[in-house]
């Protein structure tokens, strides 16, 4: 189906004037409900039909009051298809109520919001999803370059630096891992601009990465599980602690939780 029909034909075309279309949602002889080509919705009346006004003024402007909060939602970076049927929803809404039927026009209005929310959401996921794999797949070639490169690189470094240093790259890796598993079941707003999104697994598998240093650390210094240290295999208790306290970044509280709670809403 065209995103736009290119050829609307008008019932009564005489009583709108010039307007344009992009989806004519429904026309009768006292109103026109549409969606413009800038993807607004939008509505027109005749002067028989505002001289009868509504047969209840006060939910009617309800309806209208609430299709305008929810066209506010952004929706911009959706695809053309989705925005069309998020304001096709809206248009029905204020169609249903400029037919004084304002229960059903609620009914639509609130399909119209979780739909919309829903789409943003996915998308919201899909944003930290392929940033988190981007990150994920640099350290993960890192990780493999310095393990190839350590015969080169631990007499330069020194062997524990280097084994600290891995231990780092293990935790931003853990954390991705604890990202990619658990993201079907985070909640994740959608309201929150892309950028942020990104921020937010970025900060995440740094803060991973941070955590893999700190616990390589302790485990070097015997204050964590000291068996290993004693037993000679602390190498390998770094790398392998770094990988879970990466994983513990699930803990951490989320950077857009934060940043939402900060900013102050907005007096109605």
């Amino acid at each position: 189906m065209p995103i736009c029909s290119e050829n609307v034909i008008l019932d009564f075309p005489e009583k709108w004037g010039d307007i344009e279309i992009c989806y004519l949602v429904l026309e009768t002889e006292d109103f026109i409900v549409f969606i413009d080509k800038s993807y607004d919705v939008d509505w027109k009346t005749t002067d028989e039909y505002d001289h009868k006004g509504h047969e209840n003024l006060e939910k009617h402007n309800s309806v209208l009051n609430r299709a305008a909060s929810i066209e506010c939602v952004p929706n911009e970076h959706q695809n053309d298809n989705i925005r069309i049927n998020f304001k096709r929803m809206l248009a029905e809404g204020v169609a249903r109520s400029l037919k004084h039927d304002y229960e059903n026009a609620e009914n639509i209005l609130d399909e119209a919001d979780k739909y919309i929310r829903n789409r943003n959401i996915e998308v919201a996921r899909y944003w930290q999803l392929i940033s988190t794999c981007i990150i994920g797949v640099i350290n993960a070639i890192l990780g493999i370059s310095l393990w190839c490169l350590r015969p080169y690189l631990i007499p330069v470094l020194g062997n524990t630096p280097f084994f600290i240093i891995l231990s780092s790259v293990s935790g931003s890796i853990g954390a991705t891992l604890s990202i990619i598993f658990r993201i079907g079941n985070t909640t994740i707003t959608s309201e929150a601009e892309q950028k942020l999104h990104i921020l937010e697994s970025i900060s995440r598998n740094f803060g991973g990465a941070i955590s893999g240093l700190l616990v390589s650390i302790l485990i070097c210094l015997g204050v964590v599980v000291p068996i290993f240290k004693t037993v000679g295999m602390s190498n390998l208790a770094m790398v392998a602690a770094g990988i879970i306290a990466g994983a513990s970044e699930r803990w951490a509280p989320s950077l857009i939780a934060q940043f939402e709670k900060g900013t102050p809403t907005k007096k109605r």
